[in-house]
């Protein structure tokens, strides 16, 4: 994208917080994963946020985990400590991806796992504290509104007939602006 105009829809952000818990035998067999609703036909900016909090996890190479986005690695050895230069300072990093239609699809999900490493010195485990998903474009169009988004019925261009009633389509679309202006920014915590 050097030297053209980077447009973005609304920034989504998901709070996760998460880890995959304390047993790792069956961490080992899993990933942790997220699915979120995106065009396809379109560049996505994924902004994965950081910060160990777990009290044992204190220096770097004790907690190491792999990252897949969109089903292809993004880090093959990721380590918080060591990528924010301490324990429990906040980082994150940017990774970019093409969301490829299938066929006639307009909808794909963009899947973030997260995996243990076998490289990990003292723990199995993996996590997230944060997701910011942003639609990029090179041109003026982000083809209508993120997927997920309440949007109004058309409404019939026919006229109405003198005994009809006319039914108000006006706290429609207001809750329809509103829930497009909310739905930029979704919050989930686990």
């Amino acid at each position: 994208y050097n030297n053209h105009t980077r447009y973005a829809a609304p920034d989504v952000l998901y709070r996760t917080g998460r880890t995959m818990g304390p047993n790792s035998t069956v961490n080992d067999k899993y990933n942790m994963t997220w699915e979120f609703p995106v065009h396809s036909r379109f560049t996505y900016l994924v902004r994965l946020h950081f910060s160990q909090f777990m009290p044992n996890v204190l220096r770097e190479g004790d907690l190491i985990f792999q990252i897949y986005i969109a089903n292809q690695t993004a880090e093959p050895y990721a380590d918080i400590i060591s990528w924010a230069d301490g324990n429990g300072v906040p980082i994150y990093k940017d990774y970019v991806v093409m969301m490829h239609a299938r066929g006639i699809e307009e909808v794909r999900n963009l899947s973030i796992a997260l995996h243990p490493s076998p490289q990990s010195f003292t723990f199995s485990d993996a996590m997230l504290n944060g997701v910011e998903i942003i639609k990029l474009s090179k041109s003026d169009s982000l083809s209508g509104p993120n997927p997920g988004v309440y949007q109004d019925r058309p409404i019939s261009n026919t006229p109405p007939s003198p005994t009809s009633i006319k039914p108000n389509h006006g706290l429609r679309r207001t809750v329809a602006i509103i829930g497009a202006a909310v739905s930029g920014i979704v919050v989930l915590q686990t």
